[in-house]
């Protein structure tokens, strides 16, 4: 449930009876919060606004306020003493006007969870892209590399927001009795070799597109399609390239593009090389004077020697060494 922020300079812009509107509404929405088991959320903290909150007595572990830049020392303590949750949002246009104090919300006992503020023109839902933010960020204010190290931000993505949604005991770690969420990456990828330090490539180095498969609660919810040649019953082999991977598009009866059907047709044909005109349609006949040869895929243990074929116009001549069956 989200809510306005309120600030002490509201006070001179608003009206008297529009101001105690707003607190009582603050105060409805975070009683409605608390006693339905929801998260109260407020976006927009700054400097002044924690401890104007705590006036309004909205505060506490069911809180969790947004950005949260600027803040004092007090209102430091504040958030640590009623248990508040804060997230952090380092790619957004408010961590550029002020700075959030992360590293001394967590020296002080705060939870603080990593967020994308959305989605914007400048700024994305990888939460990768933001855990590598959010350490240049504060290593940056430091000048000092060694604050906040890749295992502890990874910690504000998983188990410290699951603290924060109020769902610590089912969700943000791999643990027995909890929920199968799951997220796999493809560790193949060239920036992520070499496969030393998984903590540090998975941090440091990967982003959204690495994520190979998400699973929710014990169910695929996402499975990235493959594009790898897959074996045939004859030894040939195909590629499939189409939008659904081809299990899915067996199991639905789809059937494959024209090109694809015409490669496995060659496929499954005889053992020579076929010659096809360059531009020709179904019919065959070509529609250019020149053509040129399409090799089949070799089979499995075969070893293909060099093919040449000589092209003259209305005429094909084809000479090329057998091919041998030995491996």
């Amino acid at each position: 449930m989200i809510t306005p922020t309120l600030r002490a300079e509201h006070e001179a812009g608003l009206s008297a009876s529009d101001l105690a509107d707003a607190r009582a509404q603050g105060r409805r929405m975070s009683d409605f919060a608390r006693e339905a088991g929801l998260v109260f959320t407020q976006d927009g903290h700054t400097r002044g606004s924690v401890a104007y909150a705590r006036e309004l007595g909205i505060l506490g572990p069911h809180a969790l306020l947004s950005h949260s830049t600027a803040l004092t020392d007090e209102e430091i303590a504040i958030v640590a003493d009623t248990g508040t949750h804060i997230v952090h949002n380092p790619s957004a246009v408010a961590s550029i006007l002020a700075r959030c104090p992360v590293t001394e919300l967590l020296e002080a006992g705060a939870n603080v969870c990593l967020g994308s503020d959305a989605t914007a023109p400048d700024r994305s839902g990888d939460m990768f892209r933001h855990m590598q933010q959010c350490m240049h960020y504060h290593r940056t204010f430091h000048h000092d590399p060694s604050w906040l190290p890749p295992g502890r931000v990874l910690e504000m993505c998983t188990v410290d927001a699951a603290r924060a949604l109020g769902m610590a005991d089912e969700i943000g770690s791999l643990e027995v009795g909890k929920k199968a969420d799951v997220v796999l990456l493809d560790w193949r990828r060239p920036h992520l070799y070499p496969a030393n330090m998984p903590l540090f490539r998975l941090v440091y180095f990967a982003n959204g597109n690495d994520v190979d498969t998400v699973i929710v609660d014990g169910r695929i919810a996402l499975r990235r399609c493959s594009t790898r040649r897959r074996p045939r019953r004859n030894g040939c082999s195909t590629t499939a390239a189409s939008g659904l991977c081809w299990r899915r598009r067996r199991a639905s009866g789809a059937r494959c593009a024209p090109w694809i059907r015409s490669r496995r047709a060659a496929c499954r044909g005889s053992r020579r090389t076929e010659l096809r005109p360059q531009g020709a349609g179904r019919s065959g006949t070509p529609s250019r004077a020149t053509m040129r040869p399409r090799f089949r895929t070799r089979r499995f243990g075969e070893r293909l020697t060099t093919a040449s074929a000589s092209v003259s116009p209305g005429r094909i001549s084809r000479s090329a060494a057998q091919p041998s069956a030995s491996p």
